[in-house]
């Protein structure tokens, strides 16, 4: 099976995107679709680059959603892993996630990501699991792998409402794999650390109105008016993981309230 990696940026990231895809290829021999979105430049002309380690699709397009898309339905892989473009990639375990997903009957695999060579992002199970729409609420963007015949097969797209870009400025990934489960495809986790990532992602911050508004969106359009006690409890747990400040809890709270309820 062919696989690929596909990478969103935008055109000031574009040459350590390369680098990355060049690397990439070179240690494990796996390709790249790179999606370059050039709302932030003058020039709108930009041709399409085809190299033997990489593809670079350019889009007019804003979003981080619109940008995976693009770059799902421009690959010609079967199997798709989607990344940014400050990822470093593991070799070894690159290679592994996709030969699992590979022999398997998955929709989708999710692995682990580290955020230096010692310390791993969060605290991940130490077994393979099968994902329900709640694990997949922990679950962050480059962490996943997908069949891409499978999710177009089922006529899966990402929610362009959600994501860097957009009014909900997370969860685009999570809502895309509770989308997945919610059409009777399948997915696991694996303990497979695929990349590092040494810096905060958006998902993880809890200390702006912004992605707080956004967690609440998400919780809505993944569990619908079911999602309000996950959507609490969501929050306790941040509090006594002090991710969040007790003097931040309920304005936290509130804003996800508005974003939960905003969403239609």
């Amino acid at each position: 099976m062919k696989k690929e990696l596909i990478i969103s940026t935008v055109f000031s990231g574009l040459t350590k995107t390369k680098f990355l895809a060049e690397n990439c290829y070179l240690t494990t021999g796996i390709r790249s679709t790179i999606v370059c979105q050039l709302f932030e430049v003058d020039i709108k002309n930009y041709q399409n680059e085809y190299t033997p380690a990489y593809d670079i699709i350019y889009s007019l397009d804003k979003g981080l959603a619109r940008s995976r898309m693009l770059g799902i339905l421009s690959s010609s892989a079967d199997l798709v892993w989607i990344t940014d473009d400050d990822i470093e990639v593991i070799p070894q375990g690159a290679i592994a996630a996709f030969k699992e997903i590979e022999l398997s009957n998955d929709d989708f695999i999710t692995t682990k990501y580290a955020v230096s060579e010692n310390t791993e992002r969060k605290k991940y199970s130490t077994s393979e699991f099968i994902h329900s729409r709640v694990s997949i609420m922990k679950v962050s963007s480059i962490e996943i792998i997908i069949n891409r015949n499978k999710i177009l097969n089922k006529g899966i797209a990402f929610d362009t409402r959600f994501g860097l870009g957009a009014i909900y400025k997370s969860g685009e990934e999570n809502i895309f794999l509770a989308d997945i489960l919610r059409k009777g495809g399948k997915g696991r986790f694996l303990p497979i650390i695929t990349s590092i990532h040494r810096d905060l992602t958006s998902g993880g911050d809890f200390t702006s109105n912004t992605a707080n508004f956004a967690k609440g969106a998400i919780f809505r359009r993944v569990f619908s008016f079911s999602g309000i006690p996950l959507l609490i409890a969501f929050y306790i747990k941040r509090l006594l993981k002090k991710e969040v400040e007790l003097a931040r809890f309920f304005t936290s709270l509130t804003s996800s309230f508005k974003g939960f309820f905003k969403l239609k």
